[in-house]
C-alpha cells in the first residue's frame, strides 16, 4: 500500500510543491515506525534497510525528505528540457535571471552550472536573493545529494555523481533514486552486525534473493516475519540478547554460543530439518533436468568412493557432478568459499570419470540460509539447457526455499508451534 498509493501521491506533491522538511520528518518517523511494524523490526534495526535499494535487501522505499531534493532536481531539469520552447525558454529565462541577480554576472553555461551544483566560484561566494524560487531549492537540493548539472553544447542539463556517469532529463528519475538508494546501501553495507547479510546479497547483479519483497513469490507471512529480522540480526538468539542483559548466551540444546548461524547451520539437534532444506533444493534441480540419467545421494562404486554427491547427471560422454549447500550469508567471502570446499572435495571423483575417458564437470551450488544467490550457480543453469524465462524464476524460486527451510528451522529451535505469532514476534 505504501509502495502503491502513498509514494506516487507524495512524489507529485514534492514537486508541484515547496515542502517545508519539518513537515516530513515527522512524516519519516512515521513511516519508518510503521515499516519496522510491518517487517517485525525492533527500533535498533537500521533505518538505512528501508530505504536501501534491494540489491543489498533493503526495502527501497522512499526517504521522504531526500525525495524533496530529488523532485526539485527532477522538475528543474524535465522544464528546462522541455519539447514545448515556450516551457524550455521561460525556464532558461527564469535562471538566467536568477543567476545575474545572484552573481551580478553574465549567466554563461558554466556559471549557470556552478549556480545548480553549488559548486565554488568567487562570483558565487556573496549570493543575493530577493525571493526562494525552484532554482535556490534545487541549489539547496545538489549540495544534499552530492549530484552535479552542467549544460553540454546543446544547452541541456546533464546530472552527473562523482561515482557515476551522466544522464539527460528523461533518465533523471531513475538516476536520482538509485543514487539515493546507493547512499542507504552503503551506509547498511558498512555496518559490521547489520550489514553482514547485505554484503552477500551483493554479488547477485539480479537481486534473487529479495524480488519476493515486492510480488511475494513463494513467501508465508511467517518468512516475512522471519527474514527481515534474521538479515539485520535482530532474532532473539540467546547471543544476541546476551548483548543487553546478564542472559547466557549458550544455546537451548547444545553448549555452543547461540547465534543465528548456529541455529541455522550447525546445531546438531536441527540436522533433520537442515537436511529438509538441503533437499528441496536438491529436488528443485533435479525436477529441471531435461536430459541424461540422474541419480541423487549414491557413491560411484567403481571409483571405490565413500563421497555421495548430491547430483550426477550421466548422458553420452559427459558427467555433470553438483553439490547443493546453503551456507549462513556471512558475508560474500562464505558463499565462494563454500563453493570451492565442493569444487576440492569432488576433485578426485572428477578425475576418476575423466580417467574413464569422460568430460566430467563439478558445480558447488549454493544458495545462502537467508536468501542468498551465487553468481557462479549460473554455471549449472546453463549446463541444464534452462530457457532464459525459467532461469530468472528458478532462481527466485531457490532463494524462496531456502528462506522458507530456514524459518522452519529457527521455530523449531525457538519451539514456535503452529499459530503462535506472539512467540514469532518476541523479542
Amino acid at each position: 500500500m505504501i509502495r502503491t498509493f502513498l509514494q506516487p501521491s507524495l512524489t507529485f506533491a514534492l514537486r508541484a510543491g515547496f515542502p517545508k522538511k519539518d513537515n516530513l520528518l515527522v512524516y519519516r518517523s512515521h513511516l519508518v515506525a510503521t515499516v519496522r511494524r510491518i517487517c517485525a523490526l525492533p527500533s535498533r534495526a537500521s533505518a538505512s534497510y528501508i530505504f536501501a535499494h534491494k540489491r543489498v535487501g533493503g526495502l527501497g522505499l522512499l526517504d521522504p525528505t531526500l525525495e524533496a531534493d530529488v523532485q526539485a532536481i527532477i522538475h528543474a531539469v524535465k522544464i528546462l528540457s522541455c519539447s514545448d520552447p515556450i516551457v524550455s525558454n521561460i525556464a532558461n529565462a527564469e535562471i538566467n535571471q536568477t543567476v545575474r541577480l545572484a552573481s551580478r554576472s553574465n549567466p554563461t553555461p558554466a556559471l549557470k552550472s556552478k549556480y545548480l551544483s553549488s559548486l565554488p566560484d568567487d562570483r558565487l561566494t556573496n549570493l543575493r536573493y530577493n525571493i526562494q524560487s525552484l532554482w535556490t531549492r534545487v541549489r539547496k537540493s545538489t549540495r544534499n545529494l552530492g549530484v552535479e548539472i552542467q549544460f553540454n553544447d546543446n544547452g541541456l542539463p546533464i546530472l552527473s555523481t562523482e561515482n557515476s556517469g551522466s544522464v539527460l532529463a528523461k533518465e533523471a528519475s531513475r538516476f536520482l533514486h538509485f543514487h539515493v538508494q546507493d547512499r542507504f546501501a552503503s551506509t547498511l553495507l558498512a555496518l559490521p552486525d547489520q550489514g553482514k547479510v547485505g554484503r552477500a546479497l551483493t554479488t547477485d547483479t539480479f537481486a534473487n534473493g529479495s524480488t519476493w519483497q515486492y510480488n511475494g513469490l513463494n513467501i508465508r507471512f511467517r518468512d516475512w516475519r522471519f527474514i527481515h529480522r534474521a538479515r539485520l540480526n535482530c532474532l532473539p538468539v540467546n547471543n544476541v540478547k546476551s548483548r543487553w542483559s546478564n542472559s547466557c548466551p549458550k544455546c537451548r540444546h547444545c553448549n555452543s554460543d547461540e547465534t543465528l548461524p548456529h541455529v541455522l547451520c550447525h546445531c546438531l539437534r536441527n540436522m533433520p530439518s537442515i537436511l529438509r532444506r538441503h533437499n528441496t533444493i536438491v529436488d528443485r534441480i533435479v525436477n529441471a533436468v531435461q536430459s541424461g540419467t540422474v541419480t541423487t545421494d549414491q557413491q560411484v562404486r567403481a571409483a571405490n568412493s565413500r563421497l555421495r554427491p548430491d547430483i550426477i547427471v550421466e548422458e553420452d560422454n559427459k558427467v555433470l557432478i553438483i553439490d547443493v549447500c546453503c551456507p549462513f550469508d556471512n558475508n560474500a567471502e562464505a558463499l565462494r568459499d563454500a563453493e570451492q570446499r565442493k569444487l576440492n572435495k569432488y576433485e578426485g571423483l572428477k578425475q576418476f570419470f575423466v580417467g574413464q575417458g569422460k568430460q566430467c564437470e563439478v558445480f558447488g551450488f549454493v544458495i545462502g540460509a537467508l536468501g542468498s544467490w551465487h553468481p557462479a550457480n549460473e554455471n549449472v543453469l546453463r549446463q541444464l539447457g534452462m530457457s532464459k524465462r525459467y532461469r530468472s524464476l528458478f532462481r527466485k524460486l531457490c532463494c524462496t526455499d531456502a528462506i522458507q527451510g530456514s524459518t522452519n528451522i529457527y521455530r523449531e529451535h525457538l519451539g514456535i508451534t503452529e499459530g503462535s505469532v506472539d512467540a514469532d514476534n518476541s523479542e
